[in-house]
């Protein structure tokens, strides 16, 4: 008696339809191709590609389905409202004779900078911190 091969033909991949999908629920799922697939995206895979586990999250969806969800998330093209610049005014300094030197000091009384040694060599810190 002769052995002969059996012959199974492998359809699982080639002949399957292209589907489309929506990933429904939270994180990311990444497809056996390496596509990673986000929340709420919409996707083309064939059947195969997609886990059975992973069904109750990975839906098909029809055209219907697609173009609603294009409309729901088209851009607003209207303007959001800007918030307004709040007014800052301008702090004052002035410089101020020390133990050690001279330092500058904002309007509240506290130390802005480190001591100085002369007046001098604060009033152009002070110059700077003006402009």
């Amino acid at each position: 008696m002769k052995r002969t091969k059996k012959v199974v033909k492998d359809t699982t991949k080639q002949d399957q339809e292209i589907t489309r999908w929506v990933k429904n629920g939270g994180g990311t799922f990444r497809l056996r191709s390496g596509k990673i697939v986000k929340p709420n995206e919409i996707f083309s895979a064939p059947e195969y590609e997609i886990p059975v586990a992973f069904r109750d999250n990975i839906v098909p969806v029809n055209q219907k389905d697609v173009e609603r969800r294009k409309r729901k998330t088209a851009p607003n093209k209207t303007k959001p409202n800007e918030p307004k610049p709040i007014p800052v005014e301008p702090i004052a300094y002035q410089v101020q004779e020390n133990d050690n030197g001279f330092s500058i000091i904002d309007e509240t009384g506290k130390q802005v900078t480190e001591d100085f040694g002369t007046r001098e060599e604060a009033e152009e810190v002070l110059a700077v911190l003006g402009s």
